[in-house]
């Protein structure tokens, strides 16, 4: 059985076998480097191909890789700051407790000078009333005074009299 294809176009030998035309070799080598040379093209754009979209995903994945480093850059900071804050805050706290502490150790001087206040104010009071009292005794004393004097007196010009 002979082959039906265009480029098997041979010739029949004595030996009843087919001898394939030399023509025919060529074109089918020709035809054969031509689908080498199509392949090699179509293997070439297929790598280009696969080259460009390795590097699409390269150049993603590092910017993904670039975010993620920022996002945990951004987490460390916050952290950090969180932290900080908390030593502030503490510290804060601290200073508060101790003005508190101070205030009340003021509050409690303050009362004690009101109280010592209230009880000058009654201890003067008390001193005004023994004044007025004295006064009051003095000038008892100065009127008896003058009385007993001008009873002498008296007594003295009716002595003479006698």
């Amino acid at each position: 059985m002979v082959p039906s294809c265009c480029f098997f176009r041979c010739r029949k030998q004595k030996d009843n076998r087919y001898q394939p035309n030399k023509d025919v070799v060529e074109q089918m080598e020709k035809c054969i480097q031509e689908k080498d040379e199509k392949l090699k093209t179509v293997e070439e754009l297929l790598e280009t191909g696969l080259i460009q979209a390795i590097r699409t995903e390269n150049s993603s994945l590092t910017k993904e890789v670039q975010d993620l480093k920022a996002k945990q850059n951004d987490q460390v900071s916050f952290a950090s700051l969180v932290e900080e804050l908390k030593k502030v805050i503490h510290e804060k706290d601290g200073k508060i407790k101790s003005v508190e502490e101070l205030l009340e150790a003021e509050l409690l001087k303050v009362a004690n000078k009101e109280k010592t206040v209230q009880d000058l104010k009654q201890e003067i009071k008390a001193l005004k009333e023994e004044i007025g009292n004295v006064q009051l005794e003095k000038a008892q004393q100065l009127s008896i005074t003058s009385k007993v004097q001008e009873l002498q007196n008296l007594l003295k010009g009716k002595e003479e009299q006698m």
